[in-house]
């Protein structure tokens, strides 16, 4: 990996990193004052749909300005049209995990998060380097 593809990388994570408190925090508000804390199928998709509205929010604007602002892309609407596509991906993918870790398999909601952050940080990565943020 090149130094520069290296920092890139690095400042994906610092902003995911970012990007996730933001998402953890909204998801987990609403899981627990807004729905009562019930982590039933349906309380589970709706505070994960709020915290992924926040996180990739946050994420958008900071990979702008932070992590790809040296690439081509990223500002046109098509751009942005496509952005939310792929955030769609990541935010089905995540359901898909919370559902399963927590509904299915009974982890906790923190293990879980953590978990579909994870896997889902590599999607976001390398479907936006692809499609979006061209060197």
């Amino acid at each position: 990996m090149n130094k520069a593809l290296f920092g890139e990388f690095f400042r994906f994570g610092v902003v995911g990193f970012v990007s996730f408190l933001a998402d953890y925090a909204a998801l987990m508000a609403t899981l627990r004052i807004w729905l009562s804390g019930a982590a039933t199928e349906k309380n589970l998709a709706i505070a994960t749909f709020v915290g992924f509205i926040f996180g990739v929010s946050i994420n958008y604007l900071l990979s702008v300005v932070f992590v790809f602002k040296d690439a081509q892309g990223g500002n046109s609407a098509k751009d942005k049209a496509l952005f939310v596509v792929l955030a769609a991906g990541g935010l089905a993918l995540t359901q898909l995990i919370m559902n399963v870790g927590v509904i299915r398999l009974g982890f906790g909601e923190t293990v879980t998060k953590i978990a579909a952050t994870c896997i889902v940080m590599v999607y976001n990565y390398v479907s936006r380097k692809i499609f979006i943020f061209r060197s």
